[in-house]
């Protein structure tokens, strides 16, 4: 007599596991979350992750059609891909060209790996896909390894958050989302005020052209002060500074914002973190969980250059 688990079994149709496999990337892929602590270190995984999931979801699809087609695995697992990239940002997630780009490698993969492992010699040409995989799974991985390798520095080196001796300061410090083709970052020997180093942030014109420092995983709390020194070889003007923690928003009552008057030569700037704690309206910005600090030009700013050195907290 037929077991049960044997009838379920063979009641579950191809269309059935295609369809369930479905159901697992949009639960991956556009499912909202909470963003985690070091998200940028999470969505750097996440990125790299899509190669493996789509190599998965290829198979499982080629496997499970009624006719077994290359074409049609093909169209079937492209249109998953860009269309569940296409709606993450309906769900408060958002989509990239990274993610889609690792999507489509993902499936050349799994068509690759089918007929590799259905070929006479498949030792040798299944093997040769592995390997070719694995090489491209690693790849993908470098952005992960580099922001793991920037949380490692950053906590070691906590309270400073940059004094631009070393490289791994430029691990930490980026130019700001959306702006990099505004900004263009380098450390340098001049006019550094601890030790020789420095960080030359020089902005084309543009609107809220500057740098982040991602915080995520340091606490602020017991702390007074924010301390920074910039040198402005320019004339006089204003620079912004931002600091969000992880209730933060694009709002900007819902962060600490401060206007910066920055004066030709050497500035030293002292910031009280009670004002910090007390920059958005109708809350208190919570010090354990301060994500970015960022340093940023006006709307429509002229070109500038300006020497970061010894931020820190006292």
């Amino acid at each position: 007599m037929e077991s049960e688990s044997e009838a379920i079994s063979k009641g579950v149709s191809g269309k059935g596991v295609i369809f369930i496999a479905t159901a697992v990337l949009v639960v991956l892929l556009i499912a909202p979350f909470e963003r985690p602590v070091h998200g940028e270190l999470w969505s750097r995984l996440s990125d790299a992750f899509h190669l493996p999931l789509f190599v998965v979801f290829t198979v499982v699809v080629y496997s499970f059609l009624p006719r077994r087609s290359a074409w049609t695995t093909v169209a079937v697992s492209l249109a998953a891909c860009i269309i569940l990239e296409g709606l993450q940002p309906l769900t408060g997630r958002t989509s990239s060209l990274v993610d889609l780009l690792n999507g489509m490698i993902g499936i050349a993969l799994g068509i690759g790996g089918i007929f590799a492992w259905r070929s006479e010699r498949r030792i040798l040409t299944g093997s040769a896909h592995f390997l070719v995989s694995g090489l491209f799974f690693l790849l993908m991985l470098n952005p992960a390894w580099h922001e793991w390798q920037a949380l490692r520095f950053r906590a070691e080196n906590f309270p400073m958050l940059g004094d631009f001796e070393q490289d791994g300061d430029l691990r930490s410090w980026r130019a700001t989302a959306g702006r990099e083709e505004l900004v263009r970052l380098a450390l340098s020997t001049e006019h550094g005020t601890r030790g020789t180093g420095s960080l030359r942030v020089q902005t084309r014109r543009g609107s809220w052209a500057g740098i982040t420092f991602a915080n995520e995983g340091l606490n602020w709390t017991g702390k007074e002060r924010l301390v920074f020194h910039l040198f402005n070889p320019g004339g006089e003007f204003t620079l912004r500074i931002r600091i969000d923690d992880r209730d933060s928003d694009d709002r900007f009552t819902s962060r600490f914002n401060r206007h910066l008057a920055v004066q030709p030569g050497a500035n030293e700037f002292v910031i009280p973190v009670e004002e910090i704690t007390g920059g958005p309206r109708g809350r208190t910005l919570k010090l354990a969980e301060i994500r970015q600090v960022m340093l940023f030009t006006g709307e429509n700013e002229s070109g500038r250059v300006i020497y970061l050195d010894h931020m820190h907290l006292e």
